[in-house]
């Protein structure tokens, strides 16, 4: 009895680091391109095959996303770490890919009224030192 109960034990923990291993490990037709930098994952895939591939789009948008975030989390696990004060902490690569501006570029100011007519007079500004 105890025997059995042992095996049976055995092929349930066994089992079990199966499931552990199956919900971390990920298997890609089409290889992600990480910028660990910008914690960025992507893939050149089109999604316009996710429609016919299960039973509703937002499920399979659902496991996409999260067999991509598993790759990227996978890859930061693999970076060297160091401890801050009392964190463990991943030293992240410089980023690769340039990503936009959210807001475009501020515009010069406009010259004001004193600048533009020193400009005419040809009248150059001095620069203040404060000596102490």
């Amino acid at each position: 009895m105890e025997g059995q109960s042992l095996e049976e034990l055995l092929a349930k923990a066994e089992q079990d680091e199966a499931e552990k291993l199956q919900r971390i490990t990920v298997l890609k037709e089409l290889e992600l391109e990480f910028d660990l930098g910008n914690l960025l994952a992507s893939v050149r895939n089109p999604t316009t095959g996710l429609r016919c591939a299960g039973p509703t789009p937002e499920k399979n948008l659902w496991a996409l996303a999260r067999d991509n975030t598993q790759l990227l989390i996978n890859q930061l696990w693999q970076l060297p770490t160091e401890r801050v004060e009392e964190a463990m902490v991943a030293r992240l690569p410089e980023s690769t890919t340039r990503l936009p501006r959210e807001k475009p570029l501020p515009q010069p100011w406009p010259p004001t009224g004193w600048q533009q007519f020193a400009r005419l007079k040809g009248i150059r500004f001095k620069k203040k030192i404060n000596l102490v």
